[in-house]
């Protein structure tokens, strides 16, 4: 992000940021010159949204279950990489 400053025209590049907390609002660190905050020239596209690969707990539930299914499938002799084969039908006690 580019930085200029109102008093003095300092031109400043910016590619990494510290954010602090002040007057209830973030600012970055660095972008301060002449005693005061300089002025952003590019547009602020906000905070970046986090996006985690972590399972929940349904993704682990649904992991689960197929993993039995496998285990089950496998136990009945039916080869999943095999086209000719095909599931057997299940079985009710």
């Amino acid at each position: 992000m580019k930085y200029k400053c109102e008093i003095c025209g300092n031109e400043i590049d910016l590619n990494k940021y510290t954010f602090v907390f002040r007057n209830n609002e973030l600012r970055n660190k660095d972008a301060y010159c002449c005693g005061q905050e300089m002025v952003c020239l590019t547009e602020n596209e906000g905070m970046p949204t986090i996006i985690r690969n972590e399972y929940t707990q349904e993704d682990r539930i649904i992991q689960h279950k197929a993993n039995q299914r496998e285990r089950r499938l496998k136990k009945d002799g039916y080869d999943k990489h095999n086209p000719d084969d095909k599931p057997p039908k299940r079985r009710i006690k």
